[in-house]
């Protein structure tokens, strides 16, 4: 439904003239042309008009009209040679109450396309005016037509100066709103989503061209949030401008936009956004994109025919009915062309605009059509190119000649909204298993099983040459933290081991989850999965065994240790180092040079015996044995003697003393 077939607006222009108009006075004023530099114009030739009528001018430069609805920046007032205008001017700045050229030069300007569009005041384009580089040659050219008795517009070189600096200044305005609004003007668009439901997008998006979106249920094609349009982030009216004022007028049955949007009930969603193309997006929604483009390009083209002011002149309803019917149901042929041929687009907008306006005046009362064709002619005629990087121009580029679409998928189910997950088992490789994360310890040890959880998103990138189109494309995937999200945890056998705290689990601010496990005296198996359903995601299972081999601790004894010993009879200390060997050997390595005593010169033997978690290691020095309790990691114990019992072999430094002998062990 990409019809521009229905881009009629420029009968707003028309439109305007057709409501209000004032009553005609018997005693007219005299008004006299006197211009301050002195021009040599015959002004016998000239027809003033106003929007009440018009009155031919003496050869003094005398007229009788009433001009009070007309002047002082509401409308200009026309001075009309040979059925054309020849200049016309908004209120008189000059000395004594004279027509400066500034005056003139101003009046020209305002019926610039794209200074009308941008809704300036007079006081403020005539400064941007007077400010331009070309601006004493657009004063020399005009001076050099009137004095010439001829109008300015008859001068190629003063119309192509025109078109270009009143270019110039509208695009300054413009891109000055711009970046008021925003002090940067993104080229990327993503939506964004809560876990709640609910979905939520920028106000605006990145083009001249409306775009709209809309949620459909992914099963039954249906739209459940209606068509929503997003604000355009190029086309910017002014508030004060004649521009704003008409499209508010014309689109009031538009309603108020949201900015986010919760799922009403769980399942598959797609959000799709368009700018209007066929079969895209559901019917409801291509039509109201297109009818707002259809809005937007035609406030563009009235620009072409309308100057600032003429908003006040629409004051009846039936000329807005009327109008709105022909946006939705004038027919044009012949609507394609190729945007880059310069011929032919500045073709097309002026047989756009010659045939809206030919439906519209039938609108207007005979007066104000009058005043109104003579401004309609000047514009069609001269100021109508369709330049690029003007409003109406980027406005059809990405509307009329790009395709934007975007489709993205949602879920929501169990209350939780989601897109594409991914997990990642992080616990470490040793863990892993063919049958899941596998943990091995002693009783009431405690294990962490982490993962790494994260979510797909996108971001569209939209390219926006001045030249032929517009584009959009989809950035590659983003894998970004999935935040919140719920997991469950749940025992799948008859094992003792527990699950520390809750058995619900969310994702932290990383996209981590871990759950931590406490080891019992069976072996034990836990799921972990998402406490919602339709995921995407498979189980993962959590195994812990309990260690009571033997084996395991004889592998855990081998290897080197620091001894540290302290003979609590005689107040010494000692320090060396001890290698105990998988053949049940030990050999002691750097002895301390102040051990005297005989037993450390000897290899020494260990052994591990026992049942259960607690083991006992069965060393032998010389021939003095003890025992000692260790458990699982073996990393440090500490072995006291001082038992009250009396050794087993004497010693030669304490006879038949109690021992009071402490050895501590460390592992390297």
């Amino acid at each position: 439904m990409k019809k521009l077939n229905s881009i009629i607006l420029v009968i707003l222009s028309v439109v305007l003239f057709s409501c209000s108009k004032e009553d005609e006075s018997s005693d007219l004023p005299t008004e006299t042309i006197k211009i301050e530099d002195d021009l040599k114009i015959n002004f016998a030739d000239l027809t003033a008009v106003t929007i009440e009528g018009e009155a031919k001018v003496d050869a003094g430069g005398n007229f009788s009209t009433n001009t009070t609805n007309t002047v002082a920046e509401n409308l200009p007032l026309l001075f009309i040679k040979d059925n054309e205008i020849m200049f016309g001017y908004y209120s008189k700045t000059g000395l004594n109450n004279s027509i400066s050229t500034n005056d003139i030069l101003l009046f020209y300007f305002t019926l610039h396309p794209e200074i009308a569009l941008q809704g300036f005041q007079n006081t403020e384009l005539l400064t941007k005016i007077e400010q331009h580089p070309k601006y004493d040659e657009l004063k020399s050219l005009i001076k050099t037509s009137l004095n010439a008795n001829t109008s300015p517009f008859k001068n190629t070189s003063f119309v192509s100066l025109l078109n270009k600096t009143g270019l110039e200044i509208g695009i300054a305005k413009r891109q000055a709103k711009q970046s008021k609004i925003s002090k940067t003007l993104s080229d990327t668009f993503k939506f964004s989503y809560t876990r709640n439901g609910t979905v939520e997008w920028n106000k605006k998006f990145p083009l001249y061209a409306t775009v709209g979106m809309e949620v459909v249920d992914a099963a039954t094609g249906v739209s459940v949030s209606g068509p929503q349009i997003f604000d355009n982030q190029g086309l910017v009216f002014s508030i004060s401008s004649a521009a704003e004022w008409i499209y508010d007028y014309f689109t009031t049955e538009n309603s108020e936009n949201i900015r986010a949007f919760k799922f009403p009930k769980e399942g598959k969603y797609e959000l799709r956004f368009t700018n209007g193309i066929d079969n895209f997006g559901t019917k409801a929604l291509e039509e109201k994109v297109d009818l707002i483009n259809r809005y937007n390009i035609g406030v563009n083209i009235l620009s072409f025919a309308m100057p600032v002011g003429i908003k006040k002149l629409l004051v009846k309803n039936d000329c807005r009915d009327a109008t709105i019917d022909i946006f939705k149901n004038m027919k044009l042929s012949a609507s394609t062309f190729v945007i880059t041929d310069e011929l032919a687009r500045d073709k097309f907008v002026y047989n756009l605009a010659k045939d809206a306006y030919a439906v519209s005046v039938k609108c207007i009362p005979s007066f104000e059509k009058k005043y109104l064709d003579f401004i309609e002619n000047i514009t069609s005629t001269y100021l109508n190119k369709l330049e690029e990087a003007s409003t109406l121009y980027l406005l059809l580029r990405d509307y009329a000649f790009s395709d934007i679409k975007g489709k993205e998928t949602r879920n929501y189910y169990d209350g939780i909204s989601f897109g594409e997950l991914q997990l990642t088992n992080t616990t470490g490789m040793q863990f892993i298993t063919p049958t899941g994360t596998e943990f091995s310890g002693q009783a009431k040890s405690e294990h962490t099983y982490t993962a790494s959880v994260n979510e797909t998103t996108f971001k569209y990138s939209i390219n926006t040459s001045l030249i032929g189109q517009s584009t959009i494309t989809l950035d590659p995937a983003s894998k970004e933290y999935a935040i919140g999200l719920p997991f469950e945890v749940n025992k799948i056998n008859s094992g003792d081991s527990t699950l520390k705290g809750n058995k619900i689990i969310p994702t932290s601010i990383e996209g981590k989850l871990a759950a931590t496990f406490v080891m019992g005296t069976q072996e034990t198996k836990f799921e972990i999965k998402p406490a919602f359903k339709n995921s995407g995601l498979s189980s993962e299972y959590v195994n812990l065994k309990i260690i009571d081999s033997i084996s395991i601790y004889k592998q855990a004894f081998k290897g080197k240790w620091k001894v540290r010993y302290f003979d609590g009879v005689n107040g010494i200390e000692r320090f060396w180092d001890l290698e105990l060997f998988e053949d049940g050997t030990g050999i002691v390595k750097n002895p301390d040079p102040n051990v005297t005593l005989g037993y450390v010169k000897y290899p020494m033997r260990w052994n591990i015996s026992g049942n259960g978690p607690y083991y006992y290691n069965e060393s032998g020095w010389w021939n003095f044995q003890f025992g000692f309790k260790v458990t699982y990691p073996v990393i440090k114990y500490t072995v006291e003697s001082g038992d009250g019992k009396p050794a087993t072999t004497l010693n030669p430094t304490c006879g038949s003393c109690i021992n009071k002998y402490i050895t501590e062990y460390t592992k390297n």
